[in-house]
């Protein structure tokens, strides 16, 4: 049993946290606050981390969502960018703190489009998605199709 300090609060964990699975699990937490509301944050996460144990019971469920999120992470991003009276996708390539803060926050976003029910079992479906290599896996396909615009508009680099 670990406690874990985030503001000022003291939450109990069963989990065994390394110093990166930490960065991830803080900020996947921070992505998923509504309305100020921590507490039901870390409430989503706990059920999720159990659920995993549940499933994949020979590995550890914070290096599955580790792995998971190592395979989310969007190198890339495109802006708008506004030239002589046109509008051009300009990619912008970014740097690796932005990269996990822009990953996370896009996998939050396309788990919230899902339709399941709960955030847990949006979130849960999501994990089987990405580790079963699925076509189904919202942040994957967002991935490629932000890849395949960035390819489209390389030319555009120039702009920036």
């Amino acid at each position: 049993m670990k406690e874990l300090k985030l503001n000022n609060k003291n939450y109990k964990l069963n989990l065994h946290i390394g110093s990166r699975q930490f960065y991830f699990f803080y900020k996947l937490v921070n992505n998923l606050i509504v309305n100020g509301k921590k507490d039901t944050a870390l409430n989503i996460i706990n059920t999720l981390i159990t659920l995993i144990k549940e499933k994949y019971i020979d590995k550890d469920p914070l290096f599955i969502l580790d792995k998971i999120l190592c395979k989310c992470i969007i190198t890339v991003k495109i802006k708008k960018k506004r030239v002589a009276g046109r509008v051009h996708h300009v990619p912008l390539f970014l740097q690796k703190v932005n990269q996990i803060n822009y990953s996370l926050k896009s996998f939050i976003d396309t788990v919230r489009l899902r339709s399941e029910k709960t955030m847990v079992l949006k979130l849960f479906s999501e994990v089987n998605a990405i580790l079963t290599q699925d076509n189904n896996a919202a942040i994957i396909k967002k991935k490629k199709l932000l890849y395949m615009q960035a390819l489209n508009n390389k030319f555009y680099v120039k702009f920036l």
